[in-house]
């Protein structure tokens, strides 16, 4: 049974328009990724993404469904109102920074929260650029990854829906799913809660003769008792 869908493709193109986006999708990003187990992935995020070189490097022995290919890739993440011009210019500077040993290797990912909307990247115009890119750089293979994609790979993961969706500030409605660690720090209040709490006395009514034998067992005046359950 598939989950709800907390967080969609408009969320993510809307929220790509704010600043704080900018550090909150790549940590998305990391999030995803290892929900995939793979050997080794590093996604610089929050403040940390001013730092230079590759916006992601995953290392993963098989395909995880149609987000992570098999092998060793390389990210680049934009929140950029034209992601087909910032993915030329990342694919650009990027393909001389690496032997071209490794290129042909490797595949190269790009990431963005953005979608069709607003004359944006379309999946026609991002096949074409995948054609393109393949015919003129020595790369293993490209992959494109937009707001469309984002919100499904999203949707089999719940938590990370709920985690986005409080950081873009968007409300969730009374019947959501709860993660284990929120249903948790709900109950724990509940539990400090005196008119909640059932009394001892509950727990020994109708058992007089049981605790007459287990104090006889600690006062040693028995050395067995038997115990239906």
């Amino acid at each position: 049974m598939p989950h709800p869908q907390i967080i969609s493709a408009v969320d993510l193109h809307n929220y790509a328009n704010t600043r704080v986006s900018e550090e909150v999708i790549p940590q998305l990003i990391s999030y995803l990724v290892a929900q995939a187990n793979p050997t080794s992935y590093r996604f610089p995020y929050g403040a940390q993404v001013i730092e230079g070189g590759w916006d992601g490097k995953v290392t993963i022995e098989a395909r995880f469904r149609n987000y992570i290919p098999a092998g060793t890739s390389y990210w680049e993440i934009t929140t950029s109102r034209k992601p087909e011009k910032q993915a030329n210019d990342y694919l650009e500077r990027r393909t001389p920074t690496l032997p071209e040993d490794e290129r042909r290797d490797a595949t190269f990912v790009f990431v963005t929260p953005r979608t069709a909307l607003e004359d944006g990247w379309n999946e026609p115009k991002q096949a074409a650029w995948l054609r393109n890119a393949r015919c003129k750089y020595d790369w293993k293979d490209f992959l494109v990854l937009d707001g469309t994609q984002l919100a499904d790979w999203l949707q089999g993961f719940p938590a990370l829906g709920r985690w986005l969706a409080s950081e873009m500030g968007k409300p969730l409605g009374p019947g959501s799913v709860a993660t284990p660690l929120e249903y948790w720090e709900q109950e724990i209040p509940r539990l400090h809660d005196p008119a909640l709490r059932l009394p001892p006395a509950l727990y020994l009514q109708n058992r007089d003769a049981a605790c007459t034998a287990l104090a006889d067992v600690f006062s040693s005046k028995r050395h067995s008792l038997l115990l239906l359950a």
